[in-house]
């Protein structure tokens, strides 16, 4: 069985996030694209109604959407707290004739109220073909022999349009149709994203063919962004490839007046953490938890594949000036370490404030989700009166969103005393994670994390440098600090 749940706020009464979960959880699970569309059809028109039904034109609201993969059957759940109706299905009574007309594929369509605990509106799906969940691994295949080639007869130029579809099928050869980004398999996202300079892309071509990528990922407001999307056929190794595209993407972040760039590597080999070493990139935070147990690498084998890896972030410096910001008395030292490891000097916050308005004009907390990897995020931008309730509210979605980790960064370039903030997430089971410099507006970001799943690696990560391995240390005990124990 294979499961997703979904908690939207009323504040969300568009319900985009419906569609996408659905069109998310069927290219998670393998359903062919027919199959697909009629449960994304399902999906909107259960919800829609569920909603209206509920809460009518009131916005405080909330419904849970679950789907359920069994078989060839999924099931869709869809909880709320509005108000009160009369039950129907299979033996009780009919569904209401709008319904059943707008969902004609929908089988075992019930309603069950539950007194004060709300209703349930379900139905089931049967799809057409089995789902291919196996087919995302990487296949293993005899390899073509690598041409007798030098390493200078490589070329490193700027990707375009013309180059997408190459940059999938490279994407493929690496990790099957496993990568984190999923997006990277549709050619059509790919020219959009690089006609729209969200994506900064470079390839490396070997008689003509694309042999290699590594692409920055712009964000508005931000003056860092993230090094990621790094490949190299598997016959072409060796030649010093890697090394090419970052000076490559390096010389481009800086054209884009960036003043650092970053990296997540992951922890299941030291190599893509020793390649970002070479070219100057220094470690700042440890993500528990964040790779999914379905991301895999061709060659390169896990302890334990069942389980939810880590990230190490790790940050090139572009523009080295000091960073005014203010410590918190807990994680004092843990910052200064982190700081020191980049080469940032920091300055008094009170001194030389930076300009806070692309973050402050806005709500003090934002929270986000990512469906695919059950991994939750929130950003905590102000502390003032309202504060305290706002996280309590973001937390209580993300909980019931059945997140398996948890990441929160408190704004230490903003907040002038962030102790009540770390008090409040400590209090919630969130301990130490790192620093996330250069973020939205040029801040700089205290991270913690909370880890909501038994299946997270802590005991086999692979760190190659004697910071990331005390920066494992040092998130482990204060997660023994926090948590309580059992």
């Amino acid at each position: 069985m294979r499961k997703v749940s979904l908690t939207i706020p009323g504040d969300s009464i568009s319900l985009p996030l419906v569609p996408a979960l659905a069109q998310r959880f069927a290219a998670t699970h393998g359903i062919e694209a027919f199959d697909g569309d009629r449960l994304t059809s399902l999906v909107s028109v259960l919800s829609s109604y569920a909603l209206d039904r509920a809460y009518g034109d009131q916005s405080d609201g909330d419904i849970e959407v679950t789907l359920i993969l069994e078989g060839r059957e999924v099931s869709l759940q869809i909880r709320d707290w509005g108000e009160p109706t009369t039950s129907f299905g299979p033996g009780i009574g009919d569904p209401p004739d709008v319904l059943r007309a707008a969902a004609p594929h929908a089988s075992d369509l019930r309603l069950e109220t539950f007194g004060g605990d709300g209703v349930r509106l379900t139905a089931s799906l049967e799809l057409r073909s089995e789902p291919a969940i196996d087919h995302r691994a990487p296949m293993v295949r005899r390899e073509a022999e690598r041409p007798d080639i030098k390493p200078e007869e490589i070329e490193i130029r700027d990707a375009t349009v013309a180059d997408v579809e190459p940059i999938s099928r490279l994407i493929y050869s690496t990790y099957g149709l496993s990568y984190v980004h999923p997006d990277f398999y549709r050619p059509r996202w790919l020219a959009t994203q690089i006609q729209d300079g969200h994506m900064v892309s470079t390839v490396a071509l070997y008689a003509g063919d694309v042999v290699g990528h590594h692409a920055l990922f712009l964000k508005p407001d931000t003056p860092s962004a993230e090094s990621g999307a790094a490949a190299v056929n598997p016959i072409y190794r060796g030649l010093g490839i890697f090394g090419k595209l970052f000076a490559h993407t390096k010389t481009r972040a800086s054209a884009h007046g960036l003043s650092a760039i970053f990296g997540c590597a992951v922890t299941v080999h030291p190599y893509s953490q020793r390649v970002e070493h070479r070219q100057g990139y220094r470690e700042t935070a440890l993500l528990l938890g964040h790779t999914a147990t379905w991301e895999t690498f061709r060659e390169i084998s896990v302890a334990n594949q069942n389980m939810r890896n880590a990230l190490l972030v790790s940050y090139l410096i572009l523009e080295a000036a000091p960073r005014p910001v203010t410590l918190p008395s807990r994680y004092r030292d843990e910052l200064i370490a982190a700081y020191s490891n980049i080469g940032l000097e920091i300055s008094d916050l009170r001194a030389t404030a930076l300009d806070g308005d692309a973050v402050n004009a806005g709500e003090s907390v934002v929270y986000t989700t990512d469906d695919a990897a059950a991994v939750g995020s929130l950003r905590i931008d102000r502390w003032d009166s309202d504060t305290p309730q706002l996280l309590q509210r973001a937390l209580r979605h993300l909980v019931m969103h059945h997140e398996d980790v948890i990441y929160a960064d408190i704004n230490i370039s903003a907040i002038a005393d962030a102790t009540d903030a770390i008090e409040a997430l400590n209090a919630s089971d969130f301990f130490y994670s790192g620093l996330i410099p250069f973020g939205l507006g040029g801040h700089d970001y205290l991270r913690l994390q909370r880890i909501d799943a038994e299946n997270v690696e802590t005991e086999h990560l692979v760190l190659d440098s004697p910071f990331s391995q005390a920066l494992l240390a040092t998130t482990l005990a204060d997660r023994a600090r926090v948590e309580p124990v059992s």
